[in-house]
Formats: structure tokens, C-alpha cells, sequence
């Protein structure tokens, strides 16, 4: 992360004052960056407290720099509010847009001027600076690294604790990344682009910045109509019923080899939808624009665009993001990329009418997206969280919280909250080879961001939290989590195929998996019908609040799914003979829309897992690194079976390799007639 260091800051006047940026005017081709900081304050915000805020008058102001720049002019014009009754008196709330970028590397800084000083930035955002500024005027923004004092480790955690309102608060968020936008070398500016002031309309201005296309901006993007509302969108655009045989590609969407396709590819690739602080900030935004070079384009085109290739296309929509011989770092990144913008997109209007908990948005988000400082993979999710500030006496920036500290801190409070069975669903030593020995098995690894963490199969609240689910747990030595259960068997045997989790490895992989799966299923339990447990454990009913609705739909793509692998038997023998990477489109099935819909879902609820099977004759799905030997064990007061294994230790305790489910986990519990014990797990 960027240290602005070199900077001087003013202590903040009161809680919930932030800093605003003004962006002084240049030259698309000056590479020099000039910047001031002026205080707001967001509870001085007429539009929220009307009754003790003033309604604040746009007036255009002279700004000059202190201290003068040598050799360049010392006064430039920018928008800004002031008071009704002194029109010359600066109004305590100051309209503004926020930046969403990628931090980058710091390593290698730029050197702005921010107040008249010399102040480190990453590439990265000296990029995003030079892609907004304007040309004649100021540009008021908010920039996380330069309006909070980084070096001032309370500041920073109150302004955690404001990041959901700074964003809120905010006329517009605009993501300006570095590999989204063309290079701005020689390029003309759109100097009146995204004026911030005046677009609400409150003044009778609306869009006097020619920010509805006087600027010439591509009006093919205003087809996409300008809301949350994914529903209206589809109804306005025609996609809300397309029927059973109309897709997207009838309707002149390029190829799969075309090259339009690697400008998405390359797109869902940038890092931007991988950190977790863009997540906040899309989620909380009113409005969201990603900046092309001197082309824009706003989010809900972008989520319309996802939700078409997703619903409406005639092949399997991997084939879309990744092709073989393509030149990017990971070859699965554009489609992990696809799925975190469509987690931003679906929790935007999701959490927007239901604000989530922390506990929520920690399982689905903690292992999926990425942060610099590792303490950040939980302290950016709590100003999203409906119950943020009960957590936020819990943050600390100091240099001794280390993020194994941070994560035990945060994973003890959500046990003692009554979220014990969520959390261990997301822990254990599967995931990435580089876990941290000093982290409690206990305890998820949200430094993990591998393919291997698959946390919408995990996302499931399975019953009302509370105090009296995990009152039978506690935390010894801050180290060890004593839980009172049941150990219910062991583990007979598993599947030689783990089912793939990266989305480099073709469909082909998951039959291979699933065949020999089943064939391991038939020769240890002759007497069952293996097609009916790998059913029930492919749509998990139990562990992903399984939707009975869906179950029709479900039960078609299954039948499609069987005539897949009747039809591609004989194709499986030459699997080696395929060049490594190749994306394998499978055959046309129907009905195909149900079989997607299995396809995906099954995907979600067996990535990372192996098929396994107990000694009683249960057979589950379970983490990647179980052996036989393992003990199955169901916690008191909660449904999911966790696997364990001795520590070693010579002590009793156990270390968690992960949750698991089982076809009739029902009569799992049951199996045991033994009394409830302690079970330490370390």
C-alpha cells in the first residue's frame, strides 16, 4: 500500500469529517499531478439531514495553490459548494465522486504534489489521477489513499468505519483501473466528463457537464436502462423470456473465436475485481461508471451483459473466457473475474433492500477476494455489515496485530454470535499448500484466495444465529476451540479423482471425476443405486438451502446430464490424447437450460471435494485432503458433519480438515449412542 508519509496532515475536525480531494486541471500530456485536500463533513449532508444542514448553493470558485508551484500559474477554477445565507463560505459538506482503483504495486511509486508537497503514489493511481482530471476546472474526488492518513493507525480505523457512508454518500464511483482503460498518452481529454456538481438536478443543472452525450459519448450504451433493477433492465432490453430456443447467439453475438472476446477475456482478468475494497465500494456506490481510456461505460450495461452470456448462451459460457495460447498470467482468471463481478453485481441489489451480517459477508467474501494487508480481508467487509459497529472496537492497524491474530480475534466473535457452524464449514487444512502453521485449524484461512476455496458452496445460514447455538463452545488459550459433539465414524475409503476447482480445467475433468466416483460408490455398496446418492449429493439439499422448487428443474438436467455421459463414454479413453488447457465445448443437450442450471449448481456444491465413504456405509463429499482414517463428528446444536484427525499431539485433540455432507446425514446423527464430549480441536 501506498504510505503518503511525506504528506501533512490536519487533524480531522470532527468523527465523521473526511478529506476531499480537489484535482487541479492540466494537460492530457503533462505528467504532472497537483492535488489539495479539503475537509467534509458527511453528517453536514443536505440531502440526508435536511432539517440541520443547509441546502448548499454550486458556485464556481478560484482555488489557489499554496504554495505557489514555481514556474506554473498559482489559481485555477473548481466547483464548490457553499452557503445559502454567505455565498462565500465554504458549505461543511463538499460534493463529491469517489475513485474506485487498484492499489498496485508500491514498490515503485510516483511522486504528485498534494498540497504543495511531495507525496509517494502507486502507479496505479497516478494512472487513475491522469484518466479523470479535466482540462479547464478542478475535480473534487474522494481517493482512500490520500485522504486518509496512512501513517496515523486510529484515523485509519475510523474511517473504516465510515467507508459504507463515504461511498453512499457519494454522486457517483469511478473505477478508472489501469488495465481497463486505454493508455491517455496524447489522447484528448473529455474535459467536461463526470462534473460532479449540478447531475443530481437539485439546482435545475442536470447534466450540464454533457455527461448524457453532448460530449460524444456512445449512445449505443444508453440502451441499457440506467437501475439496480435487473428484472426492468431484461424487460426493457427484451431478454426477460427469451424461450426455450432463442440464445444469444442467433441474434449476431460474435463467435467464440472472435477477438472481441479478448477484450472481455482481458477485462474480467484485471485485478480490479479481485480486492476487496473494490467490493465495498461497488456495493455501497450509488452509481457506478468503469472509465476505457476517453469511453465509459456504466455498471448496468455490464450487468446485463454478464447475466446474457450467464442465462442466455448457446454454448457452455466458459468457452467465452478462456482461450488456449492467450497471453494473461492465469488462464482462469477471466472467468473467476466473471464470477466476483457477478457476486458484485447480484449482492449489489441484494444487500442493497437486506443489509447482510459480517458473518455473512465474511464466508462468502473473506476467501474470495484479495487484499495487500491480509487484516484488510476482514476489516473491509465491516463497514458493509448491517452489524458493523458492534466489531469496530476489534480493529487495529497496529504493527503487532498480525493478520493470524486479526483472523482468531474475528473468528472467536463470530462463534460466541452463534455462528460456529458457518465458520468451521469454511476451515480446516484443505485449500492452498501455504497456511500459515500458526493459524488454528479452527480457523478459516482468509489469506486463501486459491480455486480450491469454493465459499458459495459454504454460503448457507442454516439456522437463526444466536448465543445458544455455540453456548457449548469456547476458546482456550486463544489457541483452541473446545466444542462438545459426537464422533459419529470413520472414513473407509474415497474417490481416486478430486472434482476440479479451477476454471482452467475442462468440463471433461468433472465426467472423469464423477464416473469413477460412481464406480467406487457400485463396487463398495452393491446394493445401492449410485445415480440416486450422486444426485442428492451433487445438489447438496441440506448444505445449500436447497430451493424445493428447483427441484424439478434440477431432476431434468440430471436426466441431461446422464445422456452426457452415455453419449461420451466412448470419448473418455482418448482424455489424455487432448492438448493440455483446451476448453472442451460439450455436445448439444436438451432440455439445455435445465442442464446448465445442474451443471452450475453441482459444480458449486463438489469443487475441491472427493467422494468418500464411511465405514457404516455413508457416502459423503468432503475436503480435498481427507484420508482414510479420518473421523467423522457432528458438533452439538449444529447439522453439518465435520471431518477430523488426530493432531498428533498425544493430547486428545484434533485437527479439522473441513465440513463434509453425507446422503442421509439424517441417520448419520443417529448412528452414535454415546453421550456428547469434548472435542478440542487445535
Amino acid at each position: 500500500m501506498t504510505d503518503a508519509t511525506t504528506a501533512t496532515y490536519t487533524p480531522l475536525p470532527t468523527p465523521t469529517s473526511i478529506r476531499i480531494l480537489v484535482l487541479a486541471p492540466a494537460l492530457p500530456s503533462s505528467p504532472e499531478i497537483n492535488c489539495y485536500l479539503l475537509p467534509s463533513d458527511l453528517n453536514s449532508d443536505h440531502n440526508l439531514f435536511p432539517e440541520t444542514s443547509p441546502r448548499p448553493i454550486k458556485s464556481l470558485s478560484v482555488m489557489y495553490t499554496s504554495p505557489p508551484l514555481p514556474g506554473k500559474p498559482n489559481e485555477f477554477i473548481v466547483w464548490t459548494d457553499t452557503t445559502p445565507t454567505q455565498p462565500r463560505k465554504m458549505h461543511p459538506f463538499q460534493r463529491y465522486s469517489a475513485l474506485s482503483y487498484v492499489w498496485g504495486d508500491p514498490s515503485d511509486p510516483v511522486y504528485i504534489n498534494l498540497d504543495g508537497r511531495q507525496v509517494p503514489v502507486t502507479r496505479n493511481l497516478y494512472a487513475a489521477l491522469r484518466a479523470v482530471r479535466k482540462l479547464h476546472a478542478g475535480k473534487r474526488l474522494w481517493v482512500d489513499a490520500l485522504c486518509i492518513d496512512q501513517s496515523d493507525c486510529e484515523e485509519k480505523r475510523v474511517q473504516i468505519g465510515l467507508m459504507r457512508r463515504v461511498y453512499e454518500q457519494a454522486k457517483r464511483v469511478v473505477a478508472a483501473e489501469r488495465l481497463l482503460r486505454a493508455e491517455m498518452e496524447g489522447e484528448d481529454s473529455q474535459d467536461d466528463e463526470d462534473d460532479e456538481d449540478g447531475e443530481d438536478g437539485e439546482d435545475g443543472e442536470d447534466g450540464e457537464d454533457g455527461e448524457d452525450g453532448e460530449d460524444g459519448e456512445d449512445h449505443t450504451f444508453k440502451v441499457v436502462p440506467q437501475t439496480d433493477d435487473l428484472e426492468l433492465q431484461l424487460q426493457q432490453l427484451g431478454l426477460a423470456d427469451p424461450g426455450p430456443t432463442k440464445f444469444l447467439e442467433r441474434y449476431g453475438l460474435p463467435t467464440v473465436d472472435s477477438p472481441f472476446w479478448v477484450s472481455w477475456r482481458r477485462f474480467f482478468a484485471s485485478p480490479y475485481f479481485q480486492r476487496i475494497w473494490i467490493l465495498q465500494e461497488f456495493l455501497s456506490a450509488k452509481k457506478v461508471r468503469f472509465h476505457f481510456g476517453d469511453a465509459r461505460l456504466d455498471a448496468s450495461a455490464v450487468i446485463v451483459a454478464c447475466y446474457a452470456i450467464r442465462e442466455y448462451s448457446e454454448v457452455d459460457n466458459r468457452a467465452y473466457m478462456q482461450r488456449q495460447g492467450e497471453e494473461l498470467a492465469d488462464s482462469g482468471q477471466p472467468h473467476r473475474g466473471l464470477k466476483r463481478a457477478w457476486l458484485m453485481f447480484e449482492k449489489r441489489v441484494i444487500w442493497k433492500k437486506c443489509p447482510a451480517t459480517l458473518a455473512e459477508l465474511i464466508v462468502l467474501a473473506g476467501q474470495f477476494f484479495m487484499a495487500t494487508d491480509l487484516r484488510d480481508k476482514v476489516y473491509a467487509l465491516i463497514g458493509l455489515a448491517k452489524d458493523g459497529q458492534e466489531y469496530m472496537g476489534h480493529v487495529s492497524y497496529e504493527p503487532s496485530e498480525t493478520h493470524i491474530k486479526v483472523f482468531t480475534r474475528f473468528a472467536r466473535l463470530l462463534i460466541e454470535k452463534g455462528y460456529a457452524e458457518e465458520l468451521l464449514r469454511c476451515s480446516g487444512i484443505s485449500g492452498s499448500a501455504d497456511r500459515d502453521p500458526e493459524l488454528p485449524t479452527w480457523v478459516p484461512n482468509w489469506a486463501d484466495t486459491s480455486p480450491s476455496v469454493n465459499p458459495g458452496a459454504r454460503m448457507v445460514f442454516t439456522a437463526q444465529a444466536g448465543p445458544a447455538r455455540t453456548a457449548s463452545m469456547r476458546v482456550l488459550d486463544d489457541t483452541k476451540l473446545c466444542a462438545r459433539g459426537v464422533v459419529v465414524d470413520t472414513i473407509k475409503a474415497t474417490s481416486e479423482r478430486m472434482f476440479p476447482v479451477s476454471p482452467s480445467q475442462d468440463w471433461m475433468d468433472w465426467i472423469v471425476a464423477t464416473v469413477k466416483a460412481t464406480i467406487m460408490i457400485r463396487d463398495t455398496l452393491p446394493e445401492v443405486n449410485p445415480m440416486e446418492i450422486v444426485f442428492e449429493l451433487f445438489i447438496r439439499k441440506r448444505s445449500l438451502a436447497f430451493d424445493t422448487d428447483d427441484l424439478p428443474r434440477l431432476k431434468k438436467g440430471f436426466e441431461a446430464f446422464l445422456g452426457q455421459l452415455s453419449s461420451l463414454s466412448r470419448a473418455l479413453p482418448m482424455r489424455d490424447k487432448l492438448k493440455g488447457g483446451e476448453t472442451v465445448i460439450m455436445p448439444r443437450v436438451e432440455p439445455f437450460r435445465a442442464f446448465c442450471f445442474f451443471k452450475d449448481r453441482s459444480n458449486r456444491a463438489t469443487a475441491g471435494t472427493r467422494f468418500c465413504i464411511t465405514e457404516e456405509g455413508f457416502c459423503g463429499i468432503a475436503p480435498e485432503k481427507v484420508i482414510v482414517g479420518d473421523q467423522v463428528v457432528v458438533l452439538d446444536g449444529n447439522a453439518t458433519a465435520l471431518i477430523v484427525r488426530d493432531s498428533g499431539k498425544g493430547d486428545g485433540s484434533y485437527v479439522l480438515v473441513g465440513g463434509a455432507y453425507f446422503h442421509g446425514l439424517g441417520e448419520l446423527d443417529r448412528l452414535s449412542t454415546e453421550p456428547s464430549r469434548d472435542i478440542v480441536l487445535v
